[in-house]
C-alpha cells in the first residue's frame, strides 16, 4: 500500500491525522521499535522517531490491528490521531523519520519482527 499522498510534503508540522481511515499507527517505546527493524526485511517502511516521548511509530494498513493482542500488552499503542513532520524532515528536533514513508508496512511482518523483540526483552 502507498504512503505517498497520506504523508504532509510541506516543510512544517500538519495537523494531527486521523488514523483508520487509510493507516493505523503502532506506537512502542524506541528500544523495542528500533530491535524490531533488525528483524524486518529491508525496506522503505515508514518508521517515525518521538525523541520527546522515547517512541517509535509504524504506520500499518488501516483496520488491521483491531484484533491484536500482543503477549505484553504495555508495548503496544494504537493511535487515534498522530502528528507527522513533513517526509523530508529525517533528524530532530522534534519528530522525524528514521525511513522515508514510500509504502505501509505489512502488519504480519511487524507483528512477527515485535514479537521477537518481545520475547527477548526482560520484563
Amino acid at each position: 500500500m502507498d504512503a505517498i499522498g497520506v504523508i504532509p510534503h510541506s516543510a512544517t508540522n500538519s495537523p494531527p491525522n486521523p488514523t483508520g481511515h487509510r493507516w493505523d499507527a503502532i506506537r512502542v517505546p524506541r528500544y523495542i521499535g528500533l530491535a524490531a527493524l533488525t528483524h524486518l526485511p529491508a525496506g522503505d517502511f515508514p518508521v517515525l522517531v518521538d525523541p520527546v516521548e522515547r517512541a517509535v511509530y509504524f504506520l500499518v494498513p488501516a483496520g488491521e490491528t483491531d484484533d491484536w493482542e500482543m503477549p505484553d500488552g504495555r508495548i503496544l499503542v494504537v493511535t487515534r490521531h498522530l502528528l507527522v513532520p513533513p517526509i523530508q524532515r529525517n533528524m530532530p528536533p522534534g519528530r522525524y523519520w528514521l525511513a522515508k514513508p514510500q509504502r505501509i508496512t505489512r502488519l504480519k511482518l511487524l507483528r512477527k519482527a515485535l514479537e521477537q523483540v518481545c520475547s527477548c526483552t526482560p520484563h
